[in-house]
């Protein structure tokens, strides 16, 4: 691997860390809905029982700072997959300033809720200090003057808020609400919202509902108002590690606002409606960059090939997750990577998810075997006169799905392989991640491949997390029994992640853990049927292949050994054996016999050469030039004979009268000895990254472009000096 290409791999990975964040953010925002929420004035015992524990650090908490106890209520979220939200509300008698607070589903370290500050003036104003939450508010009303410290303690954000307070004017008398009145001053509020942002251009209203969505312009500046403010809250974080006050420690508080903020989170992602312009963008954006870098890494001829194979491998994958009733479908591409398609179903079986797996590269597989056997020995002739970029199709969908089979997490292969034997092993996975991360480097030291190089890096990133979850998932199984409901084992999950252990891990970070230990308590284990029979499949999928090459190689190419004759040293085509075979089996029969001679001389082309007939020289050296610049153009001759046989090539062609390919190989002779100067070093290196950079260098393209399009074809010529010559053939 270059310099270059690790500058180049480098530079990508910066832009895409720093695009990737705001491009989704982005998206993500244009596939929110808006409405008109509703608050509705409750009694308190109505409130979730978990969530008991939080209220009474709430009530304890604003106690101790003046707050008395006014009333509870239900509000909706603005957003129309958000479900109701349970707030207390408390009154400060000496400013009357109201305090609503609820269960926080944010990220805010030891802090077990959220409370917003208020206070209101006769005049119509409205004094609101948030803590670590404004950045999520789409808007406020004008007349709210808003405060957002990024404090992250209660405490101090009420002496902010009372020094904000205090700079008002003595003029500015403060108003006192009824419980009823402040939930109607509040849907009030909220109702205007988005009727206020259409006015000014920010939202426009979805045709036929009473929702809105936000335009293009509005969502790019909501998403980066969002991502600026998680690191602020993140920073806000970090500085309050060990909270002010002891009872934010309350370990079953903490427990109880976790469960609550997870099990939100993910109603809101089974509500949230998937935008199909937030999609569409995801995919050309992927697709785009996908493009470039592969494109860039190894041939811009290739690479839309091998766009279409990733697409045909993930489009596979989305028919079986179709077929299944997987929710959330999609595919999108990542650069320096590959493809993905994503889809959800919490209860899909062991042979679902296998199925699901299999049927990205089996299809690719199969249909690349087919084809190559149908080119090379069973098809009619017009298809190995078809295009050459159907042959390289095939070729490359063959090597990707195949690659892809193979039992190395994260490819398909090991995929199926944890889902058939490790599913109930989760730390058997991390060892099995590490065997994986580590053929991935010997395979990156080995080919000089950066793709692989990359897979090494980020499969051995996921290790540690892969332990750590590991080992949760073997505790939280030993403390909750299998038939446990969903909600005992997300507290028995969440009880581990506030241990010492846990405790400088992010809320995101925790959610994934907590996400993959629950996936992986609930995750039905194969039968002994599914395991034996999806590892059979399996099997005859990744050796199928192999045999079937072995096969044709033996039967089909060389088929004097399959007979038991061996490999000799001499030749043995006699005129008179020639004269007796078909017109279609002349060719082929005089290259496998050249086959055996270099198989008898261990590939020693000088020795064979002696041993060859003068025919079967010529025909034999204008067959490889046409193979090797239908492989990969003049370069790839001059590039693997060194231009040692020029000038016998030059004369085989004349010899079987291709007269024209002859004067446009001279002229592909001079480009190469004009151009061996300067790709030398290239030369010298010999891996196929320094072919590519070769071939993205020369100026042989043009004329591989003529060759193909030449109308005398060479496989007739030589056929036809074959059988005007056959004393050519005769050896000596």
């Amino acid at each position: 691997m270059g310099v270059d290409a690790v500058l180049f791999i480098a530079g990508g990975l910066i832009l895409v860390l720093w695009a990737f964040p705001r491009a989704y953010a982005w998206i993500h925002v244009l596939g929110l809905r808006f409405r008109r929420p509703r608050v509705e004035l409750t009694d308190p015992t109505t409130l979730p029982a978990p969530l008991r524990p939080v209220f009474e650090e709430i009530v304890q908490t604003l106690r101790e700072l003046g707050f008395q106890y006014s009333h509870a209520q239900w509000t909706d979220g603005l957003v129309t997959h958000e479900g109701r939200r349970p707030y207390l509300v408390f009154v400060h008698p000496e400013t009357n300033s109201y305090a609503a607070a609820n269960p926080s589903a944010l990220e805010n370290g030891p802090r077990v809720f959220d409370v917003v500050f208020t206070t209101a003036y006769e005049s119509g104003s409205v004094v609101a200090t948030f803590d670590g939450v404004e950045h999520l508010a789409l808007a406020l009303p004008p007349t709210w003057e808003c405060y957002d410290h990024f404090l992250n303690d209660p405490t101090e954000q009420w002496e902010a808020h009372r020094r904000a307070i205090a700079s008002k004017p003595v003029t500015e008398v403060t108003v006192r609400y009824t419980p009823a009145e402040f939930v109607a001053r509040d849907e009030a509020m909220l109702a205007e919202i988005p009727e206020h942002l259409e006015r000014i251009g920010t939202l426009r209203r979805v045709r036929g509902r009473e929702e809105w969505r936000l335009r293009s312009p509005a969502a790019w500046r909501f998403g980066q108002k969002m991502l600026g403010g998680v690191r602020r809250t993140g920073d806000a974080r970090e500085g309050h590690e060990t909270p002010r006050r002891a009872s934010a420690l309350n370990g079953e508080a903490r427990v109880a606002a976790e469960v609550y903020a997870y099990e939100r989170f993910e109603a809101a992602e089974r509500r949230r409606p998937r935008s199909g312009l937030g999609r569409a963008i995801s995919f050309v954006l992927g697709a785009g960059g996908f493009l470039v870098v592969f494109g860039w890494l190894f041939s811009w001829e290739m690479v839309p090939l091998l766009f279409l194979v990733v697409l045909f491998h993930e489009l596979g994958h989305l028919a079986g997750m179709t077929l299944f009733g997987y929710r959330d479908r999609s595919v999108f591409f990542v650069p320096f990577l590959g493809g993905a398609a994503v889809g959800r179903k919490d209860d899909a079986t062991a042979a679902q998810r296998v199925i699901v797996y299999l049927m990205g590269p089996l299809p690719g597989v199969v249909l690349g075997l087919v084809y190559l056997y149908l080119y090379l020995y069973a098809g009619p002739a017009w298809l190995a006169e078809g295009p050459t970029w159907v042959l390289e199709l095939a070729v490359l969908a063959l090597i990707v799905n195949y690659f892809n089979l193979l039992p190395f997490v994260p490819l398909d292969g090991g995929r199926i392989v944890e889902t058939l034997f490790l599913s109930r092993l989760p730390q058997a996975q991390t060892l099995f991640l590490v065997f994986s991360a580590g053929l991935f480097a010997l395979g990156a030291l080995l080919l000089r491949d950066p793709i692989l190089g990359l897979l090494t890096a980020l499969t051995a990133i996921a290790i540690p997390a892969k332990w750590r979850w590991g080992k949760m998932a073997r505790r939280v199984a030993g403390r909750v029994p299998p038939e446990a409901a969903r909600t005992e084992k997300l507290v028995a999950v969440f009880r581990l992640l506030n241990e010492a252990a846990y405790a400088s891990l992010s809320r995101a970070r925790r959610f994934l853990l907590a996400k993959g230990v629950l996936t992986h308590l609930e995750a039905r284990p194969p039968t002994l049927a599914v395991a034996l029979g999806g590892a059979a499949l399996y099997g005859a999928l990744l050796l199928g292949p192999v045999a079937g090459y072995g096969y044709l190689v033996v039967r089909q190419v060389v088929p004097s050994l399959w007979g038991g004759n061996g490999l000799r040293t001499s030749w043995e085509l006699t005129p008179e054996r020639l004269g007796a075979l078909a017109d279609d089996e002349v060719e082929a029969a005089v290259i496998e016999e050249v086959f055996m001679l270099l198989g008898g001389f261990d590939g020693d082309w000088e020795r064979t050469r002696q041993a060859l007939p003068e025919g079967a020289r010529i025909v034999y050296t204008a067959w490889q030039l046409e193979v090797d610049v239908s492989n990969g153009g003049f370069l790839q001759y001059f590039w693997d004979t060194e231009g040692r046989d020029v000038g016998e090539t030059h004369e085989a062609l004349l010899t079987i009268g291709a007269v024209q390919h002859a004067a446009l190989f001279a002229r592909a002779a001079a480009v190469d000895s004009a151009e061996s100067g300067s790709r030398a070093k290239l030369r010298a290196k010999g891996d196929w990254h320094a072919f590519q950079r070769a071939a993205r260098q020369t100026e042989l393209g043009e004329l591989d472009e003529e060759f193909d399009s030449l109308s005398d074809a060479l496989s007739p010529l030589r056929l036809r000096y074959i059988r005007e010559h056959p004393e050519a053939f005769r050896s000596e």
